[in-house]
């Protein structure tokens, strides 16, 4: 056990209250720019569709139920305030899409409906519009009015707490890897560099997107693997999956933290039966988060997977008509290559003999298996392999395959923080990157535009360089990794060569 002098004591005390000082500033400060994006910079002027689509949701949802979200009909408007072309303000209908987001989703989007209805008392009957008439099916809409600081505040919240929430998820990654027992300069570095990326403030303060649901409960799943809390990984793992689809790029990771319980130090095929305890808990957790939704479909006609047939196949399938959906990445180059024009983004076409979309598969698992052969070879199954091999597929889920979104750069980065938390020289670069390419992801709805049905010069070149970014940031980070030493333990063994 190591004390304290009585002259070391002082310095321990003003050390922690240091540490304690910078956590305080940094959470009121990302709170801040938070709550000053969502009041203030995205009404009239973040991205519409989504928006409205999830306060749609999020009204039905608590008016008929978190579990019956799946019958909301698609087309069913929403008093929205927008800005047309011209300039001027309107309010007026507009149709949302069906409910398409797994059944843990639901509960956040309940909350938020909840939060809607206590903040905006007042609701509105509008006229709909001849270009909506037929899709909406109604002459006028009765609803609350989106876009307006009080709906982008209630869309947010949820989002804005899971962002602390992934911020301290970061930070405990950070610390298990040092298998640390209180906060040091490493894990507020993570937690505040968590907060104030510009990505992820971005994504839930300015878009009001729910990434945070998903990617705290991926952290969160990693650090209890660290922690061989087995129960606690399935149980966080199962919520992930149940959030949005995009929980399934741990996977990978999930094989890794496998292979090292076999092959890593102290590996033994009794320590990875123990991941039995983490299959048990998602099973358990996805049947029990499920269950009402089932069991309410069980009364519709699609039948009681209808929820699953909506938040997985059909969701895949949307996105397997384009090359890339202003993400900037390999097929982003592709695309400016090729023209530009929205006919020249279609997955479908004939590329190497085969179909543009089955070539982003085929490069996205190359990306995949190289990642993984490294950590397996040069990484030497450590653990902090495991944080590594996330964010490496995470990355390449971004920078390398067909039918990719803007928002997806996202995913990759709390891993990356959390290895530049611990080693800065090598991880600052990629990170810096992807910073960048991240800002004006969250933003590009609004500067990649189109003329005469192709994507205008000046964001063709900008977008191509964000492209070359995130091409360069993957490239150094397999080779960051690959030259990745071993811990001294590792070096000076004499088995392992």
């Amino acid at each position: 056990m190591v004390t304290l002098s009585p002259m070391d004591a002082p310095t321990g005390a003003k050390a922690r209250r240091s540490t304690l000082a910078a956590l305080v500033a940094a959470a009121f400060l990302g709170l801040a720019l938070r709550m000053a994006t969502v009041l203030f910079i995205a009404p009239l002027n973040s991205y519409l569709p989504d928006h409205l689509d999830m306060m749609a949701w999020s009204a039905y949802a608590f008016e008929h139920g978190a579990h019956n979200l799946y019958d909301f009909r698609r087309g069913s408007g929403v008093v929205a305030r927008y800005r047309l072309s011209s300039g001027e303000v309107v309010t007026s209908p507009l149709p949302a899409h069906a409910y398409n987001y797994p059944p843990a989703s639901a509960y956040g989007i309940w909350l938020q409906g909840a939060l809607w209805t206590a903040l905006d008392g007042e609701i509105v009957t509008r006229p709909v519009s001849a270009r909506f008439r037929e899709r909406i099916g109604a002459d006028t809409v009765t609803s609350r009015v989106i876009n307006t600081p009080a709906a982008r505040f209630a869309q947010s919240l949820p989002s804005v707490a899971l962002d602390f929430v992934l911020a301290a998820g970061v930070a405990a990654l950070v610390g298990a890897l040092r298998h640390a027992s209180r906060w040091a300069r490493p894990e507020l570095a993570a937690f505040a560099t968590t907060l104030l990326a510009p990505p992820i403030l971005l994504d839930s303060a300015f878009w009001n997107q729910i990434d945070s649901w998903v990617s705290a409960g991926l952290v969160w799943t990693l650090w209890a693997a660290l922690r061989e809390r087995w129960w606690l990984a399935g149980a966080l793992y199962g919520v992930a999956l149940l959030t949005k689809p995009q929980a399934i790029l741990l996977g990978p990771t999930l094989l890794v933290v496998a292979a090292a319980l076999r092959w890593g130090e102290g590996g033994t095929w009794r320590r990875v039966a123990l991941l039995g305890k983490s299959m048990a808990a998602v099973l358990l957790t996805v049947v029990v988060i499920a269950a009402p939704f089932t069991i309410a479909d069980a009364k519709k006609p699609e039948g009681p997977l209808r929820w699953f047939e909506r938040s997985y196949p059909e969701t895949i399938a949307r996105v397997q008509g384009g090359t890339t959906f202003n993400a900037f990445n390999a097929w982003w180059l592709q695309w400016m290559a090729a023209g530009a024009s929205l006919a020249e983004r279609d997955s479908a076409k004939a590329m190497l003999g085969t179909s543009r979309q089955t070539a982003g598969m085929a490069l996205f698992a190359s990306g995949i298996i190289t990642a993984l052969a490294l950590v397996a070879t040069r990484g030497r199954l450590r653990r902090e392999t495991w944080v590594a091999s996330a964010y490496l597929v995470c990355l390449a889920a971004f920078a390398l395959p067909t039918g990719v979104h803007e928002r997806y750069v996202y995913y990759c980065l709390p891993f990356l923080i959390a290895l530049a938390a611990l080693d800065r020289k090598r991880w600052l670069t990629p990170l810096v990157l992807l910073c960048v390419v991240g800002f004006f992801e969250m933003t590009s709805f609004g500067w990649v535009t189109l003329v005469d049905g192709a994507v205008e010069a000046g964001a063709r070149t900008a977008g191509s360089l964000l492209a070359l970014m995130t091409l360069a940031a993957f490239a150094y980070s397999l080779i960051a990794f690959a030259t990745w030493p071993a811990p001294a333990a590792e070096r000076s063994h004499p088995l392992r060569k």
